[in-house]
């Protein structure tokens, strides 16, 4: 018997609307706190939320490290129960955060993938030459991926009244309701009116819809994103994240502000941002290499 479960239902909700977490972290944050809740059970009969204390937690993450997991997986499970221990404090469910001094593993960083400039304008030309019927809207999805660095999270919320096509700009509700204004390229804005009108879309209807209209959801997309980018295999990645961090390390690679980068994509801390000069410091030490006279 899970006995947590209405408070996690809580949380997840509160991460959903409020926070606007991703349906891929929620599903994983589900999971991971139906787990501790089931070790808290099985090895010290915590039935409630208020039993639970510090020795718990640390023996849970230890038995996370027996399981030989990866870093990356155990810490993302930290961050789960971190997370929802301080809802539960801030909602006064708890007196007193049983997490505080729980802290994460450090590990190996590993750079974003990204796709060349050359590969992302031959997939956009190959989309766009098969872009008539049905598939203008699929079209229109992997532009907006690229030109916006739009979250798929993002993206399946977009209403046409987001767009402002005089000035060829879209409204983007982030995460924790952070509302962002991102630019877009004129012809862009050309094919989205082309589209609006042709799929006869309402002020307040969402942008993209599935052939039977209605809204998207995350599992649509990440299907529709993978079939075509079997056309790509530059990397082994074939996400839309992929198309996120390429535009970041475009961007960056001709001469675009990382404080400007952060602001578009969206990111909370500049530090988020700041791995996206791995990649190009690679570029600028290769030219370095083959430009300086001492090198």
């Amino acid at each position: 018997m899970l006995f947590f479960s209405p408070i996690i239902n809580r949380f997840l909700r509160f991460l959903q609307t409020t926070a606007r977490y991703s349906e891929h972290t929620l599903q994983a944050y589900s999971t991971d706190l139906k787990q501790l809740e089931k070790f808290l059970f099985d090895f010290y009969e915590v039935k409630e939320i208020s039993r639970v204390e510090l020795l718990h937690l640390r023996s849970w993450v230890q038995h996370l490290k027996e399981e030989n997991l990866e870093t990356r997986t155990i810490n993302r499970k930290i961050s789960a129960h971190k997370s929802f221990f301080v809802y539960c404090t801030k909602e006064k469910i708890i007196n007193k955060n049983p997490s505080t001094s729980i802290t994460l593993f450090k590990q190996k960083t590993k750079l974003p993938e990204f796709y060349t400039q050359k590969d992302i304008q031959h997939l956009l030309k190959l989309l766009e030459d098969h872009a008539g019927g049905k598939e203008y809207q699929s079209y229109l999805i992997f532009e907006l991926l690229y030109c916006s660095g739009i979250r798929i999270s993002e993206m399946i919320h977009l209403r046409v009244a987001d767009i402002d096509l005089h000035t060829n700009k879209l409204k983007i509700l982030g995460k924790g309701n952070k509302v962002r204004y991102t630019p877009i390229p004129k012809y862009l804005s050309t094919h989205l009116s082309a589209f609006i009108q042709q799929e006869n879309r309402s002020f307040d209807e969402p942008l993209f819809l599935t052939p039977k209209r209605k809204p998207l959801y995350p599992n649509y997309v990440y299907r529709k994103i993978k079939e075509k980018l079997t056309h790509l295999a530059s990397v082994n990645q074939k996400t839309a994240h992929v198309f996120r961090h390429s535009i970041a390390t475009h961007l960056l690679d001709n001469g675009m502000n990382i404080n400007a980068i952060q602001k578009f994509l969206g990111h909370a801390s500049l530090h988020t941002t700041q791995i996206y000069t791995h990649n190009t410091l690679g570029k600028i030490k290769k030219n370095y290499n083959l430009a300086h006279p001492r090198a």
